[in-house]
């Protein structure tokens, strides 16, 4: 789910996209 990095990068602390 690469999406959810971009889509939702408040959660980039959770899951990082790279």
């Amino acid at each position: 789910m690469k999406s959810e990095g971009i889509a939702m990068p408040l959660r980039r602390g959770n899951r990082t996209p790279s």
